[in-house]
C-alpha cells in the first residue's frame, strides 16, 4: 500500500531577546525554549537568537494525516487570537512551521477556507516546507531539519501555477495558468484576478470554489510560504487552497 502523506506542525517565534515568559503568559502555554546558536559557514551566516516553539501532539503523536488534524491537535485556532496580539521587540518573527512528507506523485493538500481563517487571523505566516518521503522516514527527517523558517523564503528549485475550480468536482486539465518560480508571486496574480467582472460573477454563482496549485518540486525540501494576507484573502472569498505536490 502506498504510504500516505503525513504533516508535522510547529508556532515559532525567533528573536534575539524576546521574552519567554511573557509569550507564556499571552499564550496560556508554557512550551519549548530553544537558544540557537549555530557558527557560520560557507552556506549562512552565525545565527544567534532566541526561540519559543509550541509542536502539535497528540497522545504522544506528532504526525498527522491532514494539516487540518496538526491545527486541531495544537489548538491552533485557540493560539491565533493570543498570537496576534502579541508584543515582540524588533526583529523578533512569529510564523506556522509544516512539514510536508508525501510517499507518492502526485499528493494533494488541503487548506480549508476555515482553517485560512485562523491563518488570516493569527497574522503569522506558515512555511510549508514539503519532503519526498516514500520509506515512511518522517522521524529522521524530523531530526535533521535546522533552522528553515529563513531558508524558506528561497523557492529555488519550485515552481507552481494556479487555476480556479469547484471543490466538488475535479480541475480541468486545460485551464492552468502561467508557471511562477515563486509561490507568492503567482498566488497573489491569482487573488488580483478575483476582482475582474468575469471572475467575480463565477465566485458570486459558485461555480468556484478553490483554489488549486500545481507545484512542482525539484528541490530536497522548501516550498510554499503563505502569508496571512493571501489566507485571510481566500477565506474572504470562501476558497479552499488545494496544493497537488509532484515530485519531478
Amino acid at each position: 500500500m502506498d504510504q500516505k502523506s503525513e504533516y508535522t506542525l510547529s508556532l515559532r517565534i525567533d528573536g534575539a531577546s524576546i521574552d519567554f515568559g511573557e509569550i507564556d503568559e499571552a499564550l496560556g502555554i508554557v512550551d519549548s525554549r530553544i537558544l540557537v546558536d549555530r557558527p557560520s559557514t560557507r552556506f549562512r551566516v552565525r545565527q544567534n537568537y532566541r526561540r519559543w516553539e509550541a509542536e502539535a501532539s497528540r497522545l504522544g503523536v506528532r504526525f498527522f494525516d491532514t494539516i487540518t488534524d496538526a491545527f486541531s491537535a495544537l489548538d491552533g485556532a485557540g493560539l491565533a487570537s493570543g498570537v496576534a496580539y502579541l508584543p515582540l521587540y524588533e526583529g523578533s518573527g512569529i510564523y506556522w512551521w509544516c512539514g510536508c512528507f508525501h510517499g507518492v506523485t502526485p499528493a494533494p493538500t488541503l487548506m480549508p477556507r476555515e482553517l485560512l481563517g485562523i491563518l488570516g487571523k493569527a497574522r503569522a505566516p506558515i512555511f510549508l516546507d514539503t519532503y519526498f518521503s516514500p520509506e515512511s522516514n518522517c522521524g529522521t527527517a524530523v531530526s535533521e531539519l535546522e533552522d528553515i523558517g529563513e531558508q524558506l523564503i528561497d523557492d529555488f528549485g519550485h515552481r507552481y501555477r494556479f487555476k480556479l475550480t469547484h471543490s466538488e468536482l475535479p480541475p480541468s486539465v486545460d485551464n492552468w495558468g502561467s508557471y511562477f518560480d515563486d509561490f507568492t508571486e503567482g498566488l497573489d496574480s491569482v487573488l488580483g484576478s478575483l476582482t475582474d467582472a468575469k471572475c467575480h460573477e463565477t465566485l458570486v454563482r459558485g461555480a468556484a470554489r478553490r483554489i488549486v496549485c500545481e507545484h512542482t518540486q525539484h528541490a530536497f525540501d522548501g516550498g510554499p510560504r503563505l502569508s496571512a494576507e493571501q489566507s485571510l484573502a481566500m477565506a474572504s472569498q470562501g476558497l479552499d487552497l488545494e496544493i497537488v505536490w509532484i515530485n519531478d
